[in-house]
Order: structure tokens, then C-alpha cells, then sequence
């Protein structure tokens, strides 16, 4: 669709990540970014086919690793952090939803990225700056998503093409968070209709997740597509609302490659992908 469109991060952190910083913890990298890296690379070079949409995932994640490494660190480290990746294939940086979203933005399109921590605000402005995402794409917000976003989505919805992706994937660290993602669904659907929501979340107790979605059928939101994904211990999952036609398809073609990559049983990945039927699912709500 060549009409213009405006991408919303409702949280959107510092936008990149070091694994070498002080602190941090490489579990989560071990067993997801590193792991499913690792077996893409095992694959190509298998010359074996990778879904298009990790393929391009992955190469986006790539490219910033050259740029930043060539660029010294986005946050003034020294260029010795290359010896990560001369001694080990794992990629230093991960690249956030935020600058993730530049990368993929057309001239005409724009973003709008929230974030409540002041510190994270500041650090998220110094790494798209020093990823040299063309300051006039994006607007950067200091402030909490779920009363910000209200304000602006009639006149979100009335500029442009009024078209949109909204990604909420909140930390669910409050246990009202489900009435307060539902209320904000709700909101959006009645006030900027023609925007498109993805809606993150983990499933810790299968009773709530299915009162969420009888909640979310009896407010008559229109489409409303469904991926369930589990992986060894954790699983999650994500609501669209208002989705791409195709999005169902991709979907269905991305999620079997994504659960054999990142399957822990599989250790030595083999150079094909296998058709699985297990572990996610997708359906209309």
C-alpha cells in the first residue's frame, strides 16, 4: 500500500542493546537472538531457505552490528568490543523496536515512540542519533503510553492517510495490566479505526488468557487475529487487531521455522527446516 502510515512504540526502551555492557544477562540471548542466529547461519550455510521475514530480521540485525562496531559503540565503548565477534559468532548489539521500525520506514512515513523512564528516553535519543535515523521520521514522547496515546490517536487518525501499527508489549510487572491493554484496545478501535494493533503478551495461567479473549470478543473490535508460541518454558502470545490481509498466511509459513530455530531439543540444528504442528498456533479470535 503506497499510502503513508505512522508506527507507534508504546514502549519503547533505549532501542539497542549491548551484550558486553556492565550487567548484563546473556540468558534470555542464549536461549532466543544467539540461538536462533546461530542455527540461520547453520543453514544458509547448508543452503538451506530461511522464511523471508527472519532472513530480513536477521540481516537487519547484522547490518547494525557492522555499522555500530565500525561506529565505536553506540555509547562511547571502545572499539576492543570487536573481540566478541572475532571470538565468538554470537552479535555483540540487538537491535530494538525502535530503530528496528526506522529502518523500515518509507519518506512518507513517520514514528512515534513513548517511553516513561526519563533515563531510557535519553539513552533511546543517543542510539538512534548514533545509528543516524534522520531525526525529522520520528517523534520522540517522555511519557506513559496508555494516557499519551489517547490524547493523540483522533488526530493520528485524521492525519495522513490515517493508517497506523500501534506495538504494545508492556511488562506485565502489574497485575491489572489486562484491563489496562483491553481499555486502550477499545479506545483505539473506536478513535483511530483504521490503525492496526499488535498486542504482546505472556501466557503464565491459561483460565486468564481465555476471560482476556471472551473480554476482547464481547467488545465486537473487528478482526482480531491470534498467535500462540511456546518454547521450552516460556510461552506468549500475540494479538493483532485489524490485521493485514496476509498476514495469516505469513504467519502460518514463519511460525514452523521459528519454533524448529529456537526449539531447545534441537541442539544441532540439521540443514533443513522440518514442517512441525506443534508448539504455536494461530486462529481468529
Amino acid at each position: 500500500n503506497a499510502a503513508s502510515f505512522t508506527y507507534v512504540d508504546a514502549h519503547s526502551g533505549s532501542g539497542l542493546y549491548n551484550f558486553c555492557a556492565s550487567g548484563s544477562s546473556h540468558r534470555d540471548a542464549e536461549e532466543g537472538f544467539w540461538r536462533l542466529h546461530a542455527r540461520a547461519s547453520n543453514l544458509r550455510e547448508a543452503n538451506a531457505a530461511l522464511p523471508q521475514p527472519i532472513a530480513s530480521y536477521l540481516e537487519l540485525q547484522q547490518a547494525c552490528n557492522e555499522f555500530v562496531l565500525a561506529q565505536g559503540g553506540p555509547d562511547g565503548t571502545p572499539a576492543v568490543d570487536k573481540l566478541f565477534m572475532t571470538s565468538s559468532p554470537r552479535l555483540q548489539y540487538y537491535l530494538g523496536s525502535p530503530a528496528l521500525a526506522c529502518s523500515l520506514l518509507r519518506g512518507l512515513d513517520r514514528a512515534l515512540f513513548f517511553e516513561s523512564s526519563a533515563a531510557t528516553c535519553d539513552e533511546l535519543a543517543l542510539h538512534l542519533d548514533r545509528l543516524e535515523v534522520p531525526r525529522h521520521i520520528y517523534e520522540l514522547r517522555n511519557e506513559e503510553v496508555y494516557s499519551g496515546l489517547r490524547r493523540v490517536a483522533k488526530t493520528l487518525a485524521s492525519s495522513g492517510s490515517g493508517r497506523g501499527l500501534v506495538l504494545l508489549d508492556p511488562t506485565y510487572e502489574q497485575s491489572f495490566s489486562d484491563q489496562i491493554n483491553v481499555g486502550l484496545l477499545r479506545h483505539l478501535h473506536r478513535h483511530w479505526p483504521a490503525c492496526c494493533v499488535a498486542l504482546w503478551y505472556p501466557i503464565r495461567d491459561a483460565s486468564r488468557t481465555a476471560r482476556v479473549y471472551q473480554r476482547l470478543r464481547s467488545l465486537e473490535l473487528g478482526k482480531v487475529l491470534v498467535t500462540e508460541f511456546e518454547s521450552g518454558p516460556v510461552k506468549t502470545g500475540c494479538l493483532v487487531m485489524q490485521p493485514p490481509d496476509t498476514l495469516k498466511l505469513q504467519l502460518e509459513e514463519v511460525l514452523p521455522a521459528l519454533h524448529k530455530l529456537l526449539d531447545a531439543k534441537d541442539a544441532e540444528s540439521s540443514d533443513r527446516l522440518k514442517t512441525v504442528n506443534e508448539g504455536f498456533r494461530t486462529f481468529w479470535l
